[in-house]
């Protein structure tokens, strides 16, 4: 929605208003036409265009193109663009069952729980969401530290007006790490989410934490190895050892 008035000095060549999905240099040719404003009005005239068609692209960008050499003039102001907030309301990650993992095998289910005002829970599950949890530094930032790895998490169900999603990912890294979960609808930017929520924003005392240990072999799978190597003596029993008698 925007205001416009033309003043026509000698004539009307072209003014009209473009969008792009793209690019924001209308020089590589991403911008199509919305609209011919055409002469326009010569008194303050308030124009509205349904960018509904557009709906689910981030970012997008406006442009107003004039041709003409002062064969008129037109002036544009209070630009605005109004709709219906759908963007995450808050995220969450939930507390965890466990907070042990070992190297190399999978390791506990990690759950986070979603809500974007009428698209999650019953009316979801909510489109082109990318959901990951993540492992980092105790006390470190996901949205500020580089040194954060992430795994992705997929839809698993609904928990009231929730979407719940879920991942028990394989970890080979060893090490006491703070748990996040980030949340992200189409290209808007990552949502960060501690046990908190993440409507009031990060806090790391805030984070889920796992430890992840080394893989120890097993004793069971060296012993058949042991005894045929002939190093094994099968225990007997004292009895026998004494003949049977007392």
């Amino acid at each position: 929605m925007f205001d416009e008035f033309v003043i026509i000095n000698e004539g009307y060549d072209y003014t009209g208003i473009f969008i792009s999905t793209g690019s924001p240099d209308p020089t590589d040719g991403d911008f199509v036409e919305l609209l011919e404003l055409g002469s326009g009005s010569l008194n303050w005239t308030e124009r509205k265009i349904d960018l509904t068609p557009y709906k689910g692209n981030n970012p997008i960008y406006i442009a107003f193109k004039y041709e003409g050499n002062n064969t008129h003039l037109p002036f544009i102001d209070n630009v605005c663009v109004r709709g219906t907030r759908r963007g995450i309301n808050n995220s969450t990650l939930m507390p965890q069952i466990s907070t042990i993992a070992v190297s190399g095998r999978v390791g506990p289910t990690f759950k986070g729980e979603l809500n974007i005002n009428g698209a999650t829970g019953p009316d979801g599950p909510a489109e082109r969401i990318t959901a990951q949890v993540g492992f980092g530094g105790s006390g470190t930032s996901p949205d500020t530290s580089s040194d954060w790895f992430w795994y992705p998490i997929t839809y698993t169900g609904v928990s009231n007006s929730n979407d719940v999603f879920s991942g028990a990912p394989v970890i080979d890294t060893e090490g006491t790490f703070d748990v996040a979960m980030r949340f992200m609808v189409g290209a808007a930017g990552w949502v960060y989410a501690d046990l908190d929520g993440s409507a009031n924003g990060y806090d790391p005392v805030n984070a889920g934490s796992l430890k992840v240990i080394p893989y120890t072999t097993p004793w069971s799978m060296f012993l058949p190895a042991i005894i045929g190597s002939g190093q094994y003596k099968r225990p007997v029993a004292k009895e026998a050892l004494d003949g049977g008698h007392k």
